[in-house]
Parts: C-alpha cells; sequence; structure tokens
C-alpha cells in the first residue's frame, strides 16, 4: 500500500498581513537566530535548552529536515 501524503502546508508558504510578513525558517536564518536567542534566560521555559549554539543548530536544522519530509513547518 503505497500513500502520498502531502504537507499540511504547502512549502514555501509566506503568511502576509498588513504590518508584518511571516516567512519559512530558512538555514541561512540560523546565525541571526542563534545570536538573538543565545541567552539562557531565555529557554528556562522550554523543554530544550538551546541556548549552546551546537544544540540550536541540531535542534533547527533537523526541524529544517523534518519540513523537508513534510512532518512540519518551521
Amino acid at each position: 500500500m503505497t500513500t502520498d501524503k502531502k504537507p499540511w502546508i504547502l512549502y514555501p508558504t509566506v503568511l502576509q498581513g498588513t504590518t508584518i510578513d511571516l516567512h519559512p525558517l530558512e538555514e541561512y536564518h540560523l546565525e541571526e537566530l542563534y545570536q538573538a536567542s543565545a541567552d539562557k534566560e531565555l529557554w528556562k521555559q522550554v523543554p530544550s535548552d538551546c541556548s549552546d549554539r551546537d544544540t540550536f543548530f541540531a535542534v533547527y536544522k533537523m526541524a529544517l529536515e523534518a519540513r523537508d519530509r513534510g512532518t512540519q513547518y518551521p
């Protein structure tokens, strides 16, 4: 049995509002995103402490890979 499951959001989808546009996460965003989120205080309320550079990049690269598989849309 073969199933061709389509992603629930097609890539690339840009959500456009009146004051801001929300673009999908791309690998070129990761460095600036890490710089903005490197403060350990920001991660106290979530299960993963991504203030560590290696952890941050591993988690977000896995998210991009999951998007490629159609299982999430970061």
